[in-house]
């Protein structure tokens, strides 16, 4: 629970009340940035909306206090303005202490006309990359501002990809009405996405910000991911629920949205093969297209199941390997469609 290892007492039963008093005010006495794990931290703001002072002065004060706050030995830090373009004020790959930071933040100038997120992403992804990797450094880029982009989400997502390819953390920060929290959705984790009011405390702000940067959420981008588990051994049925919540921790945290997941479960010995194909779309490709993907399963001896939820089923009977294909939507009960899955798997006849 204590933010910073060194702040955790542990004592025994023993220890006199006066001792432990003593040791305890030490501890809160002891004036030291608070414990952060290694980060390369970029740092965008944009301020063009209607109360660009306030929010400006907000922007800036957060930053500073979220610099005087925490370790900054761990931390290697990058700083952008945008408006109609990006621009670098301190760039990552100098490794500028904390206070010559502070001191930029002195000087730095609004900026102006329209808040170009993309440049922000983009100016930000080529600060990572000439930046290099950091051993043990989760890379975060935190964008703060106060007035939507209007840019289309074609767009947003072509200027995000680089970041996600180099799994950088996205916190984004929606200062004051000006600015829709939804523009982000597109850009990083929904856990991710911040809202602030224009007279938000920014010492309180920039503890929020941090956290997020600790225990955000990072945009993978899409991507099939496979799980092939076995469990045989002496503690199976164990292992093989331990298995399971792995791979049911991982969705819970991910989601769907953008990773497809697949799971193959083997044994240690030779056993039927059954692929069960669930789809609520066809491909659009031609029976004969469809055939020649399924027939090399076939010849691997797997067996090929096809489920239509709530598609024509002669779309993809090709998939099937006997031709057959269950039919069903998603208001039907999932127990009686696994119930003839199962009765497929267990009555189908053996590939030849």
């Amino acid at each position: 629970m204590a933010s910073d290892s060194r702040d955790v007492l542990t004592v025994p039963t023993s220890v006199q009340p006066s001792t432990l008093s003593k040791d305890i005010m030490v501890l809160v006495l002891t004036d030291r940035p608070l414990n952060i794990p290694k980060l390369d931290l970029v740092l965008a703001i944009s301020s063009t909306g209607n109360n660009t002072e306030e929010t400006f002065r907000l922007m800036t004060k957060t930053i500073d206090w979220l610099l005087q706050n925490y370790d900054s030995s761990k931390i290697r830090y990058g700083l952008l303005v945008y408006g109609d373009d990006a621009t670098v004020l301190v760039h990552l790959k100098n490794n500028t202490a904390a206070d010559q930071v502070q001191e930029q933040l002195k000087t730095i100038v609004q900026s102006v006309g329209r808040s170009a997120l993309d440049k922000a992403l983009e100016t930000a992804a080529e600060m990572f990359a000439e930046a290099g990797d950091r051993q043990d450094a989760d890379r975060v880029l935190v964008i703060m501002t106060d007035e939507s982009s209007g840019l289309s989400e074609e767009v947003v997502a072509a200027a995000t990809k680089p970041l996600e390819r180099m799994m950088v953390k996205i916190i984004p920060v929606a200062v004051g009405d000006d600015v829709k929290p939804e523009e982000f959705k597109i850009v990083t984790h929904d856990f991710n996405i911040m809202t602030a009011k224009e007279d938000e405390d920014p010492f309180v702000l920039s503890h929020k910000i941090m956290e997020k940067a600790k225990h955000g959420i990072i945009q993978l981008p899409e991507t099939n991911l496979a799980f092939a588990i076995s469990a045989t051994a002496l503690e199976a049925e164990e292992t093989h629920t331990f298995m399971k919540e792995i791979i049911k921790s991982i969705i819970a945290k991910y989601g769907t949205k953008r990773l497809e997941y697949s799971v193959i479960v083997y044994g240690d010995s030779a056993s039927a093969q059954v692929l069960v194909v669930i789809t609520d779309r066809s491909s659009g490709k031609s029976p004969q297209d469809i055939r020649a993907a399924v027939r090399p399963l076939e010849t691997a001896g797997i067996r090929v199941i096809a489920v239509a939820v709530g598609i024509d089923p002669n779309k993809i009977k090709e998939i099937s390997t006997d031709g057959d294909v269950i039919e069903t939507d998603n208001k039907k009960d999932p127990g009686d469609v696994g119930e003839k899955i199962i009765d497929k798997v267990a009555n189908g006849k053996p590939v030849c």
